[in-house]
């Protein structure tokens, strides 16, 4: 089974590093994972 991760941020500069630690953390890591950016005004 393939397991898709899809996340949608916004202006998240400050956590999307611990979302990406979190993720790799893990017992089962997805096979594909797709971050969606909203239009941020920051350096997501």
């Amino acid at each position: 089974m393939k397991v898709s991760l899809i996340c949608t941020v916004l202006n998240e500069e400050d956590t999307i590093e611990d979302l990406l630690k979190s993720i790799i953390k893990q017992t089962r890591r997805p096979d594909e994972f797709v971050i969606v950016d909203g239009g941020s005004k920051d350096k997501t």
